[in-house]
């Protein structure tokens, strides 16, 4: 499972995170640089969705449709 965020280049709102339709209110804490930062188990996405989605964007700058995306 991964998480997406995306934030516009001027840093302005929208924020979005991918979601997964689930009212699950846990988290999940990646652990990265040190640093332990909680994501709520609703906005984790399968992984082989999450690098479609990442490849779509670092291809054409788009936002694959396929993932369902929430503000944040």
């Amino acid at each position: 499972m991964a998480g997406l965020s995306f934030v516009q280049p001027d840093n302005d709102p929208p924020y979005l995170v991918s979601s997964n339709q689930s009212n699950d209110t846990s988290e999940i804490d990646f652990f990265m640089n040190g640093h332990h930062s909680p994501y709520m188990a609703k906005h984790l996405v399968p992984m082989e969705l999450a690098r479609r989605a990442v490849r779509i964007f670092v291809e054409n700058g788009a936002l694959l449709a396929a993932v369902r995306w929430s503000e944040a």
